[in-house]
């Protein structure tokens, strides 16, 4: 059963609101007729670009607030009194985990138990999304993953969502929290960073094309995902916080491919005809790694009827052409 948050009072709150997955719940939800609140750390209009870029940048609500300052958080969430609380910020690349551990630990798991004992403290009927990640399940080759797999993360990020996740649990069957793991695979679009791997493949495929390269330069082009268009993320995400039942959800496209794959859609999509020539770039190399990840979604889709719109192949198109 799915229950109708416009009924409920408050408006909703995505923390993160000016990141990739941020921009787009925020752009789903004002198109359905929600009043959203939007949170950052940085209320400078040029890092609203995504927002302007989804044309809902003056339809959002912005707040300051800094997830790992519980004083922040208690402030913010006591002024705004939420329906339901989004949370899509911390600091969200693998490989940068390595390099800044505390910095993802503080970012992304003291920030939800900031949040959710905000809520608990001030007793509000507000709904908790955590946005958890597949990569809480770390290596567990040719094992389809679900809400039920064991979790053994391999990098810092991997950790922080871990226990983001059992937090969440925690706050959902301690204290009767109506708080959700959303555990999502990887999602892209144009508006991701510069740093991520599918900006890094379409840039250097235009490259080719303009015969300004003659390779690529990737960490390992074998590394096996799920991949889902950010906004059917951001759809699945609107589901999730209206299901009645409080709990725990994969969020996938039940297909797995290499980024050898996205370099190829890439390609066509520009009219490369022929192999990629894909060099490994060390410097890219992570000290421990994923090589492959199967997901079931089947218990979301059992439960909404979501599915994912955009296919793997438009998927690599839709990055080429730089569709939002």
């Amino acid at each position: 059963m799915l229950v109708d948050l416009l009924v409920m009072s408050g408006p909703i709150m995505v923390v993160g609101a000016t990141g990739q997955t941020g921009s787009y719940l925020c752009h789903r939800l004002v198109k359905s007729g929600y009043a959203v609140t939007g949170t950052s750390r940085d209320l400078g209009s040029e890092n609203r670009w995504r927002l302007a870029a989804l044309d809902v940048q003056a339809s959002v609500e912005m707040e300051f607030m800094a997830p790992a300052d519980f004083s922040s958080v208690y402030t913010t969430l006591d002024s705004v009194r939420p329906a339901a609380v989004f949370f899509l910020a911390g600091q969200s690349s693998v490989g940068a985990s390595f390099q800044r551990p505390y910095e993802t630990l503080e970012s992304i798991a003291v920030a939800v138990q900031n949040i959710l004992e905000a809520i608990r403290l001030l007793g509000l009927d507000t709904r908790f999304i955590n946005s958890a990640s597949s990569d809480m399940f770390g290596n567990q080759p040719g094992t389809l993953l679900d809400e039920d797999s064991p979790m053994r993360p391999v990098s810092p990020y991997g950790v922080a969502k871990m226990a983001s996740y059992w937090t969440t649990v925690q706050y959902r069957t301690a204290f009767g929290v109506s708080a959700f793991n959303a555990i999502l695979s990887n999602h892209e679009s144009p508006l991701r960073g510069e740093n991520f791997v599918s900006r890094k493949i379409v840039t250097q495929v235009k490259e080719l094309a303009a015969g300004t390269r003659e390779s690529l330069e990737l960490a390992n082009a074998d590394v096996e995902r799920d991949w889902l268009w950010a906004g059917d993320v951001a759809d699945a995400l609107a589901q999730v916080v209206s299901v009645d039942t409080p709990g725990d959800f994969v969020i996938a496209s039940g297909e797995s491919h290499t980024i050898r794959e996205i370099v190829d859609g890439c390609a066509h999509a520009l009219g490369i005809a022929g192999p990629v020539t894909i060099q490994e770039d060390p410097e890219a190399v992570r000290p421990s790694d994923i090589p492959s990840v199967s997901l079931n979604p089947g218990k979301f889709k059992k439960a909404t009827g979501w599915a994912p719109r955009v296919s793997f192949s438009e998927l690599t198109r839709k990055l080429v052409e730089g569709e939002l």
